[in-house]
């Protein structure tokens, strides 16, 4: 199973929980399963992407109207 993939089931099965305790807080989720609370989308990304590097986390809003939303990002890096 991919790394997001397991972060994303993770979040799905743990949901009803992570809704009551982090409700409209932008959720970091590592792929150790360690969960990192933010206010706000732009934070949260950038701790994500500084501590465990791009593709290596999953951002999930904790909201039960985006719920079972998934964004994709991709980024494309020019050298």
């Amino acid at each position: 199973m991919l790394a997001l993939e397991k972060q994303y089931n993770f979040y799905l099965e743990n949901e009803s929980e992570l809704l009551g305790k982090y409700e409209n807080k932008y959720l970091v989720i590592a792929e150790d399963l360690s969960i990192y609370p933010f206010d706000n989308k732009k934070d949260a990304y950038y701790y994500g992407a500084n501590r465990f590097g791009l593709g290596h986390f999953l951002l999930q809003h904790c909201n039960y109207d985006d719920a079972h939303t998934v964004h994709t990002v991709n980024f494309r890096v020019i050298a």
